[in-house]
């Protein structure tokens, strides 16, 4: 006869890896979304125009189309870590573009391309992000 071994829901959180990944993609996430917020706020604050906040939803998903499936085939061709890296740095530096033009009132268009860089970089580091999961559990 088998015994049944216990589940542990928490075994997950036991690996130190584990951890460290899942706190930092949560990090990333919050921030993440903290961005569209604030500048979804600034722009229609800026334009007062219904049309333009549409438009930061809009931007954030044409790099989806454009890069979804090519990203998925990077993550198996190049080393993950290294698309991590990089798509999360180029990310980070779209942020700190985003703040200089909200510090110092910039052109709307150029916080829309770099919307539309920041929302590239999530989509190209997406599925390396994916496919390291299993790997470190």
């Amino acid at each position: 006869m088998k015994t049944r071994t216990k589940h542990d829901a928490y075994a997950a959180l036991r690996i130190r890896d584990y951890r460290r990944y899942s706190l930092g993609w949560m990090v990333a996430v919050m921030g993440h979304h903290m961005l569209s917020t604030a500048v979804g706020w600034e722009i229609y604050d800026r334009t007062e125009s219904e049309l333009a906040l549409g438009w930061v939803a809009g931007i954030q998903v044409i790099p989806l189309f454009l890069f979804a499936l090519p990203a998925g085939h990077w993550a198996d061709l190049v080393d993950r870590r290294r698309i991590i890296a990089v798509s999360s740095f180029g990310a980070a530096l779209c942020s700190l573009g985003l703040a200089l033009l909200s510090y110092r009132p910039g052109s709307i268009p150029w916080m829309f391309a770099l919307l539309a860089a920041n929302a590239a970089c999530l989509v190209i580091g997406r599925p390396a992000r994916s496919s390291l999961l299993p790997l470190i559990v």
